[in-house]
């Protein structure tokens, strides 16, 4: 039996650095080479933030070699042709089809393969995050997993300061341009932290300070 593992949490709250250094550390410990692969790093096509291919890049600016993938399959065959992994891990694994979660569950549970996944657990509109073109979300790979959650920094301005709010980030916030949210019924899936001109296009938020606009929160009364 295997293990899968995960790192998720917002936007800015270091799931790829934390993917990224177990992944070298699995590669020492493994005694990984391109002659004898016995780590490998998946990340999806979709995440071309940084305009890399082959490469991870974090916030930070740091790289590590990958492979680029378009669905679960593309990971499925590319472990069926290389028996000397051990160790498999996934970046953004929140932008591929819902069948990663059947395969990462059945993988875990019938063979020796170690998975280690970081992703968004929620989208800006602070729901959990489908996966391509369906109505699974990231809820139940999680619930499936050893997760780590992980919180960034709330980026928030504070009104009439100059001081950010500095308290525990779980959401992400998107922004239009101008810095005004976008409104609930914006695409779900818009890749990337800036835009071109270096504006920010997300930012980390606390639940305070997270706006939905067009959001229905229904309220309940208990009696």
């Amino acid at each position: 039996m295997g293990k899968l593992e995960m790192y998720v949490g917002c936007m800015f709250s270091g799931k790829t650095e934390k993917l990224r250094d177990r992944i070298h550390r699995e590669r020492f410990r493994f005694s990984h080479t391109e002659q004898h692969p016995t780590v490998q790093l998946f990340k999806p096509a979709i995440d071309n933030r940084f305009g890399t291919g082959t490469e991870i890049v974090s916030h930070n600016g740091t790289t590590t070699p990958c492979v680029l993938v378009s669905s679960a399959a593309d990971i499925a065959q590319y472990v069926a042709l290389h028996s000397t992994l051990r160790v498999v891990g996934i970046d953004e694994v929140q932008f591929l089809d819902d069948t990663i979660i059947d395969w990462c569950v059945y993988t875990f549970r019938h063979t020796p393969l170690h998975i280690i996944a970081s992703g968004l657990n929620t989208d800006f509109r602070g729901e959990l995050f489908r996966f391509r073109n369906s109505e699974r979300n990231m809820g139940e790979l999680i619930g499936h997993a050893q997760a780590e959650p992980l919180t960034a920094f709330c980026a928030y301005r504070l009104p009439n300061t100059n001081l950010l709010c500095g308290n525990d980030a779980t959401c992400t916030q998107r922004l239009k341009i101008d810095g005004t949210p976008v409104p609930y019924l914006d695409p779900l899936v818009h890749v990337g932290g800036k835009d071109p001109s270096g504006e920010r296009r997300y930012e980390a938020r606390c639940v305070e300070h997270h706006f939905v606009p067009g959001r229905n929160d229904r309220s309940v009364t208990f009696k």
